[in-house]
């Protein structure tokens, strides 16, 4: 095995597929990262990340330090690695949910301060990879790349959603919490319920006509505490909105072609998210519930390339990857529905990403 730049295959071809679903699965497994084949082939390299995941044409690396993660940029191979944000030098200040433009020319990421007594703030900032100059956006919490001179932020107390322009730091409001479309989309997922009192951003769709925008809000229960949460999806002319049940929290994952899986729960407590798994997708109303036998919640998903399986990892143990199959009509983008028991994988490692 050659680590650190073009791997070469650690292991002969499986006589049948290990996994459905084609593509090429990204594993972190202890040592560093590692492409699985669905015929059993591997490509171990990067030796020493902990984690990774897709942008662009390459990847955003990093390593664990005991101040926290320093990031790379890398190929897709591992090759030409560059540090594009070193750890800081404090447990309680460090950078989160680093994320590159869509061009890999600038660097955004969330610095969150954790202050004596528990407070915590955060501040956007961003990176020019070429020059190497840092910029402070001011307050916000996570980053989305809108376009490459433009990142997406929930607003302090996430009453609203800003854009901040990494050029002149001017700020824009996207969407509030009180605009009338959403709180009437919120009004029929959560009848008697109350004005949404929280929106934060989940996202936009990917590929497969124009995009939909995922954002997640939520009636307040009581001073600093939510509930009642619903998924809306803005696309131009059309507001789509999911509320399943009556769970505390509602997590959107995007698959591709507008494709999605909406989990929900209770926070931390991993029985509150049994059988509580959902996919669906941006061109209708409608989900379906994903049904697999032994379903104790899931930690995260990756769904394949064409959007017609994913891959569940288990809350209770990180080494085991679910493959389902996406139940109609989520799997109606792919151009084809496939039908399968559910199967496993043991002892792969960290599930990362799910590429083509």
């Amino acid at each position: 095995v050659l680590r650190g730049g073009t791997g070469l295959p650690a292991h002969r071809p499986a006589a049948a597929p290990l996994f459905p679903g084609g593509g090429r699965l990204l594993f972190a497994d202890g040592a560093g990262l590692e492409w699985l084949y669905p015929d059993g082939r591997t490509v171990e390299f990067a030796s020493g990340f902990s984690g990774a995941t897709p942008e662009g044409t390459g990847l955003l690396a990093w390593k664990q330090t005991k101040y926290g993660f320093s990031y790379y940029a890398m190929n897709l191979d591992g090759s030409a690695p560059r540090p594009v944000l070193p750890a800081g030098h404090s447990k309680q200040f460090g950078a989160i949910e680093a994320q590159l433009s869509p061009d890999g020319s600038r660097l955004a990421y969330d610095v969150q301060d954790i202050h004596p007594g528990g407070q915590v703030t955060n501040e956007i900032w961003s990176a020019d990879l070429e020059t190497g100059q840092k910029s402070d956006l001011g307050p916000g919490s996570g980053v989305a790349w809108k376009d490459n001179t433009t990142i997406l932020t929930d607003s302090p107390g996430q009453g609203s959603l800003l854009l901040v322009n990494v050029s002149d730091r001017s700020r824009a409001t996207y969407l509030t919490v009180d605009d009338p479309s959403l709180v009437r989309a919120y009004e029929r997922a959560r009848p008697g319920a109350g004005p949404p009192a929280f929106i934060s951003w989940d996202g936009w769709s990917t590929g497969g006509g124009p995009s939909a925008f995922a954002v997640s809000l939520a009636a307040r229960s009581r001073p600093g505490f939510f509930s009642k949460p619903a998924e809306i999806l803005v696309e131009k002319g059309r507001i789509l909105a999911f509320a399943p049940n009556d769970r505390q929290q509602l997590v959107l994952t995007w698959g591709p072609r507008g494709t999605f899986l909406l989990q929900s729960g209770a926070g931390d407590n991993p029985p509150s998210w049994t059988n509580g798994a959902y996919a669906g997708t941006d061109r209708g109303a409608r989900l379906a519930r994903l049904r697999v036998l032994g379903d104790q919640g899931w930690d995260a998903a990756a769904f394949n390339p064409a959007g017609n399986v994913i891959a569940l990892i288990p809350s209770d143990d990180n080494d085991t990857v679910t493959f389902a199959a996406v139940p109609s009509p989520a799997c109606g983008p792919a151009g084809a529905c496939l039908r399968f028991p559910p199967k496993p994988l043991f002892g792969r490692g960290t599930l990362l990403a799910w590429e083509p």
